[in-house]
């Protein structure tokens, strides 16, 4: 009898905004199995005075003031996410890359066994709370593909030349901070986001959408929480990945060629 070859798989680790109403609840419906890793998430959270991540699955309701914020957000996400990833059937599927948007890099650095399951948890956590480390600010969702999701001819271009001329006004900034293909986020400080609000272009169907509880990630206003960070999270935590790591620019990092160090 010849084994079955086994699919191979990309996994891609989602990232903030994906833990949502209709999440509440998610670990204990899909991984009580696993109460001893969420315990010890947990006691990482409880040792800071934080809620934990049972407190937090498991409340009555949803509520976006608490449920969206970083340091909520994030760990709740990582952890659903890498205990996704730990569900995944090894003999039926072949991970042979993962990549991760945005907050979901973090879990990615832990599916890919460049951090341990643990280390990435803190690593989560504490990305969650310097988040938060910004100047005032957010992001908005634009579509830029028509119902049959083409892009429309010199849509992008137009949005993305609203962007250039409000951040040339004082005090003002706009940038793009994800481009999604179809959709991109943008992201300001509070006097860009009311001149975004006001001056997008037309757009096919879906009129630009707000993220709850996001600040202005991937820009220059995040440079403060990007040095506590780096003070916060030595080398030491990493190591070179098992399986393939794809970065947000598209570089590969490989098993036996990534340096854990800069």
């Amino acid at each position: 009898m010849v084994d079955k070859p086994k699919q191979t798989a990309l996994v891609i680790a989602p990232g903030r905004g994906t833990y949502g109403k209709a999440e509440l609840g998610y670990l204990a419906r899909h991984h009580a199995a696993r109460a001893d890793i969420i315990a010890r998430f947990d006691a990482v959270r409880a040792a800071k005075g934080q809620p934990t991540l049972t407190e937090l699955d498991g409340a009555e309701r949803f509520s976006n003031s608490l449920h969206l914020r970083g340091d909520v957000a994030a760990p709740l996400i990582y952890a659903a996410s890498y205990l996704d990833f730990l569900a995944i059937d090894r003999e039926r599927f072949d991970v042979v890359a993962v990549t991760g948007n945005s907050m979901g890099w973090y879990s990615a650095l832990a599916c890919g066994a460049a951090v341990g399951g643990d280390a990435g948890f803190a690593i989560a956590d504490a990305m969650g709370v310097n988040s938060q480390a910004h100047g005032p600010g957010g992001q908005i969702v634009v579509t830029i593909v028509d119902n049959d999701w083409r892009e429309v001819p010199g849509l992008r271009d137009r949005v993305l030349a609203v962007c250039d001329r409000i951040s040339a006004r004082d005090g003002h900034f706009a940038a793009l901070s994800i481009d999604l293909g179809g959709m991109l986020v943008l992201a300001g400080n509070d006097a860009g986001m009311k001149a975004l609000a006001a001056e997008m272009p037309e757009m096919p169907g879906r009129a630009p959408l707000p993220l709850a509880g996001h600040g202005p990630f991937h820009t220059p206003l995040m440079h403060e929480s990007a040095a506590r960070a780096q003070a916060q999270l030595g080398a030491n935590l990493f190591a070179a990945p098992a399986v393939p790591l794809v970065d947000g620019r598209g570089h590969i990092w490989r098993r036996f060629a990534s340096a854990p160090a800069p």
